[in-house]
């Protein structure tokens, strides 16, 4: 099967793609930006560059653009790519971000299937905090976007979510065009580790992609007050960039120094709450291998997650066995098991996360034992399981526009 993958940036699609060429199971191709390209074509195989202007600009600038324009202009490089790269190979399916738009402008122009990939249609569903409210601008562009994303998924053959919480987001009028299919993922095995009991201090984490109020910063934040008032044996580790692409903390902070500034919305709630920085560490945002090495030194991580559809970060910790407090919210449910191979606690009660917390780094072989089973959920996201579920999809999609369920529980 000939598969021709497309997004700006190649990370959504580049485990997926890399892998279906490296078994054998398919031959695949990554549509890109032409930054992407340069900065990949070394270590990515079968990359074509997009021939557009590339603006690099932060993801919430791309909802504040105007979204038809956007849409339009990728969209006319992708079909130009399909009619040139391979006008003498056949594709037997072609899938891109709704974000790229390609199918309001040549859907129908192919005969192989057109799959978009969504995550949500629009901040309006997928969540915001009520505290960081979006500008009059970023409400009509953030709509505009929803309509686009809608015309988008109506002009593909079908349309792939990563969750069933995904899947939700959408009107339910689209949900017989959705499949469930979550992203797999290529992380090394957990190395076997011997802590040291005696260890101190104890360290309690947070990981994401972001320091963001939809990631649960906020919340995070107030656990570790709490905990730093209980006790003087825990430090607190953070990885995350300072920037927050899924919501609108940037309006607060250009509403106290303009526009022009180079603060950041984790350090304005530290300021603001007082927070004393001696228990805190703070790594940024790091390449996978260095952030895998990084956790393995966490006792206890906290993902206390406001708004999400599928979140990369959650999954590194399993794989490499790490004890993780989830709260309720989101997709969350579909992946954990309470008190088996993590543990769930609803968003907003404090005290349950300290309580919970405290009783989990004084008992370290509850952790490991929840922690070989996380390793153990993990697996079933392997792109090794994935993929062919994947391939299977497009395949049927070559005969059947409504393919049915793609993963537990989809419907």
């Amino acid at each position: 099967m000939r598969i021709v993958f497309g997004h700006l940036n190649i990370g959504q699609f580049r485990g997926l793609h890399s892998y279906l060429n490296e078994s054998g199971l398919a031959e695949s191709w990554l549509l890109c930006s032409a930054r992407a390209y340069q900065e990949n074509r070394c270590s990515t195989p079968n990359l074509v560059p997009l021939s557009f202007a590339d603006k690099h600009h932060p993801s919430t600038e791309t909802f504040s653009r105007s979204v038809e324009d956007t849409f339009q202009g990728i969209s006319r490089s992708v079909e130009n790519a399909l009619s040139s790269e391979f006008k003498n190979r056949s594709i037997d399916a072609y899938i891109g971000h709704v974000r790229f738009g390609s199918s309001l402008v040549f859907g129908g122009k192919f005969s192989c299937p057109i799959v978009s990939y969504a995550e949500f249609p629009c901040f309006r569903r997928h969540g915001f905090d009520a505290k960081y409210p979006p500008t009059r601008p970023q409400q009509q562009a953030d709509r505009h976007m929803e309509r686009s994303v809608y015309k988008t998924i109506e002009a593909s053959t079908h349309t792939v979510v990563p969750s069933r919480h995904a899947k939700r987001l959408f009107p339910y009028r689209y949900h017989d065009r959705i499949s469930v299919l979550p992203d797999g993922f290529r992380l090394p095995d957990p190395r076997v580790q011997i802590s040291d009991p005696r260890r101190r201090p104890y360290r309690v984490g947070f990981a994401a992609r972001d320091l963001s109020s939809a990631k649960g910063i906020e919340h995070f934040l107030q656990i570790a007050g709490e905990i730093c008032k209980m006790r003087d044996d825990v430090e607190f580790v953070l990885f995350g960039g300072a920037k927050t692409p899924y919501g609108y903390e940037a309006n607060v902070l250009n509403n106290i120094h303009g526009k022009n500034h180079s603060s950041t919305f984790v350090g304005y709630l530290l300021q603001r709450d007082g927070v004393d920085l001696s228990r805190f560490v703070f790594h940024g945002y790091l390449c996978e291998s260095e952030f895998l090495d990084r956790i393995r030194e966490v006792d206890l991580f906290l993902y206390p997650l406001q708004f999400g559809s599928f979140n990369w970060g959650l999954f590194s910790l399993l794989s490499q066995g790490r004890v993780v407090i989830a709260s309720q919210e989101c997709y969350l449910p579909e992946v954990l098991t309470d008190g088996q191979d993590g543990f769930m606690v609803p968003l907003r009660r404090i005290e349950a996360w300290v309580e919970l917390a405290c009783a989990l780094l004084d008992d370290p072989d509850r952790r490991a034992a929840v922690g070989r089973r996380a390793v153990e959920t993990y697996r079933k996201y392997r792109i090794e399981l994935v993929a062919p579920r994947f391939l299977e999809l497009m395949s049927r999609l070559r005969f059947d526009a409504s393919p049915g369920p793609t993963w537990a529980g989809d419907k």
